[in-house]
């Protein structure tokens, strides 16, 4: 079981998010921001990583395999960061577009955790 946040929109509906370590955010980085509306982050990403790519080529084409590594270990930081605090910035993101949120609970999977929130209780 995993705890997710959920989140409600009077017009969007209900939104659900894995507290923790993000795996999609991780593997798919700028793809996986894009999809979740997190667009800013999604260029930064592409950006900084171009920028890297660029560094650690110069470095490559000098000889300099000490900074190569580097730019690789800060590139996997990169991937790091996204994991790490990508499940947050949605949050954060889904507060700023009008979502409220209504509870935090332990499901297995996001969609199972929406259906705690909306079903009827039965009392």
């Amino acid at each position: 079981m995993k705890t997710f946040d959920v989140y409600k929109h009077p017009v969007q509906g209900y939104q659900a998010v894995k507290v923790g370590f993000s795996w999609p955010a991780f593997f798919f980085t700028w793809i996986w921001a894009f999809i979740k509306k997190l667009w800013g982050y999604g260029l930064a990403f592409i950006g900084v990583i171009f920028i890297f790519l660029v560094v650690e080529t110069a470095f490559t084409q000098g000889g300099n395999f000490g900074g190569t590594l580097i730019m690789l270990l800060l590139q996997f930081g990169l991937f790091v960061l996204f994991g790490v605090k990508g499940n947050d910035w949605r949050n954060k993101d889904l507060k700023k577009r009008g979502y409220e949120h209504v509870q935090t609970l332990r499901a297995e999977t996001p969609d199972a955790a929406v259906a705690s929130v909306t079903k009827p209780n039965a009392d």
